[in-house]
């Protein structure tokens, strides 16, 4: 694949050549509509061949696609507009008030949307400069980058922060950030303190949203929030609502025109409310978030969220935590609460004297384990799959 390739009239670019300078700028200015496309994800050419070939004829000019994991697990394209796309960026530069930033600093793939549209799109409509770097996988360059050069933003992802604060030098401070923005899951309230040492010139902002929304929803700064779960007002030109279910949905003037999934293109029109696959509570015109819809599960009838304890847990546990689904003895559906690093004893027994408090027996994980590292994805988030394969050591487990 590269800038001359096309797949049905589309122009394709894979990641590590939108990283070369100018290709990025250059497919955008063509009237063909642009496939940023993943090149080390086990998604081939016939994959987007199959999937380009049923998005309507008239979308191959002025639009662009990005992929994204659905619902199935199978892989799913979500097609923008450009000309929306780039009056997003302008109202995130005015919600994060962004002017005093002369660069962004990309840490996230660009086929993520959150880093291609908060960042690369929003550099190309202000003029700022995006510098691309490797992210995890240069922790040190990636610092280097970050301890140096003009005001800068960086958007980062929960799992991501640890890994960068890990591997800060002791006592080093990233001066030249004045804005961080977090995304892509829980927004780390419990740590804020933590962003702010290592971040001290920093505004540090909540953008929620979704790949179907590409990608904001609302934007709000930390000092703003009132707790865990709190992701403030929609953004001027987006309604939200929360429905019967609980689900939060939205419509807005700046979200994807259609979706592919398993080989079906649908239309997005302006009435139409899409889901978040958030569940979410409105407080006159603030949401708060409860839960996952997929990480809420029913458990000898009563309603588990996974996401709740795993916010009671950050707030006696500074590492990483995470769960995975298991079944117990009886075939009653039940999660697995990771810890990594491995905790110390008295870690374990403040971890459980949080479900003690706050949950009934029958909310508890399983069983408490570690793990020396969360594995994550190219993107920053929790690989499920490999942590479930993941060497783990078992701390404390229910009685049977």
């Amino acid at each position: 694949m590269g800038l001359d390739d096309r797949i049905h009239g589309w122009t394709v670019v894979t990641d590590d050549e939108a990283s070369a300078p100018g290709v990025l700028d250059r497919a955008w200015d063509r009237p063909s509509s642009l496939l940023l496309a993943p090149s080390r994800r086990g998604v081939d050419a016939a994959w987007f061949e199959r999937a380009l070939a049923a998005v309507p004829a008239d979308l191959r000019e002025g639009h662009y696609a990005l992929l994204t994991s659905g619902s199935t697990g199978e892989p799913k394209l979500i097609v923008g507009s450009r000309a929306r796309t780039e009056r997003l960026a302008a109202v995130i530069h005015a919600a994060q008030k962004n002017e005093p930033v002369e660069r962004t600093a990309v840490l996230l793939p660009l086929t993520y949307s959150y880093a291609f549209v908060n960042q690369w799109v929003w550099g190309r409509v202000h003029a700022r400069s995006v510098v691309l770097t490797r992210g995890a996988a240069d922790l040190p360059a990636t610092i280097d980058v970050l301890r140096n050069g003009p005001p800068s933003m960086v958007c980062l992802v929960g799992p991501l922060f640890t890994l960068l604060s890990q591997a800060l030098p002791p006592g080093a401070r990233l001066e030249s950030v004045v804005r961080v923005n977090f995304a892509g899951g829980a927004f780390p309230h419990g740590h804020l303190d933590a962003v702010r040492a290592a971040f001290p010139s920093a505004e540090i902002i909540n953008n929620y949203g979704c790949a179907e929304a590409l990608p904001r929803l609302t934007i709000t700064p930390a000092r703003e929030l009132s707790g865990p779960g709190d992701i403030g007002r929609a953004l001027p030109g987006i309604t939200l609502r929360v429905d019967g279910e609980g689900e939060l949905r939205f419509r807005s003037e700046y979200g994807a025109v259609g979706v592919v999934e398993s080989g079906t293109y649908r239309a997005v029109g302006p009435e139409d409310w899409l889901g978040t696959q958030d569940l979410a509570q409105a407080e006159g015109d603030r949401f708060h978030l409860v839960g996952r819809r997929s990480e809420v599960y029913k458990r000898y009838g009563e309603k588990i969220s996974t996401a709740q304890q795993l916010q009671a847990v950050r707030e006696v546990w500074s590492g990483q935590a995470a769960t995975l689904p298991e079944r117990d003895g009886q075939g009653e559906p039940g999660h697995v609460l990771i810890l990594s690093p491995p905790p110390a004893d008295q870690d374990v027994r403040a971890v459980l004297k949080v479900f003690r408090a706050r949950f009934p027996r029958a909310h508890w994980p399983l069983r408490v384990e570690s793990t020396r590292e969360i594995p994550v994805s190219s993107n920053g988030k929790i690989d499920s799959a490999a942590l479930a394969a993941a060497d783990r050591q078992v701390h404390w487990q229910q009685p049977t």
